[in-house]
């Protein structure tokens, strides 16, 4: 990056490691969360030795890091540890953020019996599991699916008992939001991140007509949050597909629902929850790379961490940017560095005053390939088709 900033990029335990939990006292989980905490801490402690201001941090997400970010927002041990909050396609609300009650205690039972260890209590699992090889460990994870690649994440954040030391604590309805300034936003396409394995599974449209009413809820994950999961079922087909039938002509309203039900719903509801100043981004900017469809008649929108390739050079990834990207690429780079330097979004168009979020305008920053656009009312109909499901009622 071109800009005078500290970034600072850490660890954290991930998959069951991370987030393995009996919801008790003794295995309450959410390590990996914890280990962001101590992060927070020695940044906070030892920032200004490299010339940046403990008084002005940001903490900065995507996806579930987006999720981790707006969890830190909600737990009280994070207070103070940073001033602003930049969450990318991603939120504490997202049905795939947060373990609904009794979930993570159940995987981590498998967990032990697929490793041999006995169940007669907590400590004894622990104990058993601690001095199994990691690399034998992570090899179960894979007679935890069930359909697929689903479910896609199976050790995730979880509510803790009550306690000096819990990170999370619910119900989530009464989480309180540290009222830090939040650069929050979508893509347009972010289903593809699970719509592309239907693709890459060559699957039969026709075979997931006939059996959506027995795969969506586990698919979609709402299959342990909500009460009455067939119920819902029927409401999305309803809503989603009017005619009850599923065809390859459905592809962009089957990766609309997944971006509904995965990011769109948990991240507006952020968003609509949110105390402090909300700027808010659409991103719909297509090009090479992208994590989408390879085929250009199926990339209809920007996939799930297409904004990435715009921001961080993504180490891991061979490619090159045209020219017309490098000089996208710089203003991404430049709304994200001013949010951390100025704690709110410049838009890099100099005629435009980036407003902040509005309840009721639901307005944002349209970010395309024609350039960035102001607008109102985003994805209003289907936002509200969710705010009407009950598909996390069990968290209550």
């Amino acid at each position: 990056m071109d800009q005078d900033i500290v970034i600072v990029d850490t660890n954290y335990r991930l998959g069951p490691f991370g987030f393995l939990s009996f919801e008790d006292e003794v295995m309450p989980g959410n390590q990996g969360l914890k280990d962001q905490l101590m992060a927070l801490r020695w940044v906070k402690r030892n920032i200004a030795k490299f010339g940046g201001d403990p008084d002005r941090v940001t903490i900065v997400g995507e996806s579930a890091g987006a999720g981790s970010v707006l969890l830190h927002i909600v737990n009280p041990l994070s207070r103070g540890l940073f001033s602003g909050a930049i969450a990318q396609s991603g939120s504490s609300y997202n049905v795939w953020s947060v373990s609904p009650p009794g979930v993570a205690r159940a995987r981590a039972k498998r967990l032990a019996s697929l490793m041999s260890c006995p169940l007669k209590d907590t400590k004894q699992v622990v104990a058993c599991l601690s001095r199994k090889d990691p690399t034998d460990i992570i090899k179960q994870l894979r007679y935890f699916l069930q359909w697929q690649v689903d479910p896609m994440i199976t050790f995730q954040p979880s509510l803790e008992p009550a306690g000096p030391e819990a990170f999370l604590t619910g119900p989530i309805k009464k989480w309180k939001h540290a009222p830090v300034p939040l650069l929050l936003g979508l893509n347009s396409a972010e289903g593809f991140v699970r719509t592309r394995y239907f693709l890459k599974m060559k699957m039969d449209f026709k075979w997931l007509s006939d059996y959506f009413d027995n795969v969506a809820a586990l698919s979609i994950d709402y299959v342990h949050s909500a009460i009455n999961p067939i119920e819902v079922t029927k409401k999305i087909k309803k809503f989603y597909f009017s005619d009850g039938v599923i065809t390859e002509s459905n592809w962009e309203n089957v990766t609309n629902l997944y971006s509904d039900a995965w990011f769109t719903a948990g991240v507006l509801e952020a968003a609509d929850k949110h105390p402090g100043d909300v700027y808010f981004y659409y991103f719909d900017y297509l090009g090479v790379p992208t994590s989408g469809p390879s085929d250009p008649s199926l990339a209809f929108g920007a996939a799930h961490t297409d904004e990435v390739f715009y921001i961080w050079k993504r180490g891991f990834l061979s490619y090159n940017l045209t020219e017309e990207q490098e000089e996208f690429s710089k203003k991404m780079v430049k709304v994200w560095t001013d949010f951390a330097k100025y704690g709110k979004a410049i838009s890099p168009t100099n005629q435009l005053d980036w407003e902040k979020w509005s309840r009721e305008r639901h307005n944002f920053m349209y970010i395309s390939n024609q350039g960035f656009f102001l607008k109102e009312k985003l994805l209003e109909d289907r936002n509200e088709f969710w705010k009407s499901l009950n598909y996390k009622d069990k968290y209550e």
